[in-house]
């Protein structure tokens, strides 16, 4: 897990790029958001503050004054990149008697920096119980209360940040992130996969070489599950095939049953990638039937390569094949899906 110190270093990061990026747009008369940018406004706010906001556009198109409210705790939203004192104005003067019966604080978040001052009426914000020193919010003020929180929220704010920045930058219509990453896919996503199954004959001598003589359904049961398999692996995304052969590649022997078993304290230590990541792979691994993720107590917990990979030991003869030689490497079978090299 990172240290406390390097996770508030990337939310910082993150928070500050995406406030440069907007005050960019904003000096070109660009204040527009969308309701992507609403709700990535709304769950942070709920995550650092512990709110229960809901998005207002959601129970009517485009809420007068308003975007998020929380009647729980009687506090109401408006999210803007427009910081200027015409634009606080504006929103004050929207909220109604109905605002006012459903929420007793409002308050406004700046996505980006606010100004040093702000030039609002007392008569304004007496009708709305408005303080703008402390009902004005930016980036910097979420910063702050982020750092006063506990490591454990502090990871889920970073887990957040990691999940949504991209779509944020999608949304206002970057072609990147300031660190270079594109906010479209579109280029880069992955082919599908094609195989056309012909024989895993190389296989089936290693098994023969085992059992003696096969009789005609046994071949068959094998190329099934030889089938099967391959059809598992074709629809996983590449990286996570790199995933699965990093831990097929640090197995030693299969159990009875062909299965595999990984101890994952160890496994997080040779795999050098982040715990989100690593639990992220773990349980596409495991919607796929390829792994089990057992705790054994409460610091030991252990993974089970099995399911479509056990069956009639088709990743163990996978493996036997790539020991063997034979100019097979494991690597050519799990990620880069070669598997004619197993044919005769």
């Amino acid at each position: 897990m990172l240290s406390r110190g390097k996770l508030l270093g990337e939310i910082l990061d993150g928070l500050s790029q995406l406030s440069f990026s907007l005050k960019t747009r904003g000096q070109v008369g660009l204040y527009d958001l969308n309701r992507y940018c609403e709700d990535f406004a709304k769950d942070l706010l709920n995550l650092v503050y512990n709110y229960e906001l809901v998005n207002l556009n959601e129970e009517r198109q485009n809420e007068p004054g308003l975007d998020l409210g929380d009647k729980k705790n009687k506090i109401a939203y408006q999210i803007t990149s427009n910081k200027t004192s015409p634009k606080v104005r504006e929103t004050l003067g929207k909220i109604s008697d109905e605002h006012k019966r459903n929420y007793d604080r409002f308050k406004i978040l700046i996505l980006g920096t606010k100004q040093t001052s702000y030039t609002i009426s007392d008569e304004l914000k007496t009708a709305t119980n408005f303080n703008e020193i402390e009902d004005i919010l930016d980036f910097q003020d979420l910063e702050s209360k982020i750092v006063s929180l506990p490591v454990e929220k502090i990871k889920v704010v970073y887990d957040f940040l990691q999940e949504n920045l991209v779509r944020v930058y999608s949304d206002l219509g970057f072609d990147e992130t300031p660190n270079g990453e594109s906010t479209s896919m579109l280029g880069s996503i992955e082919k599908k996969p094609k195989y056309e199954f012909s024989n895993c004959d190389l296989l089936i001598r290693y098994l023969k070489a085992d059992a003696g003589e096969l009789s005609n359904q046994e071949i068959d049961d094998f190329n099934e599950a030889f089938k099967r398999f391959v059809n598992v692996l074709m629809s996983l995304p590449k990286i996570t095939r790199e995933f699965f052969y990093a831990l097929v590649d640090r197995t030693g022997d299969p159990d009875t049953n062909g299965n595999f078993e990984l101890d994952d304290e160890m496994m997080r230590r040779f795999l050098h990638i982040s715990e989100h990541r690593y639990n992220q792979e773990l349980r596409i691994l495991s919607d796929k039937d390829l792994i089990s993720y057992d705790q054994l107590d409460n610091y030991h917990h252990t993974i089970l390569i099995g399911g479509p990979a056990a069956d009639e030991f088709v990743l163990t003869y996978i493996k036997y094949a790539a020991e063997k030689g034979d100019n097979i490497k494991l690597k050519d079978i799990l990620v880069d899906l070669k598997f004619s090299l197993l044919e005769i």
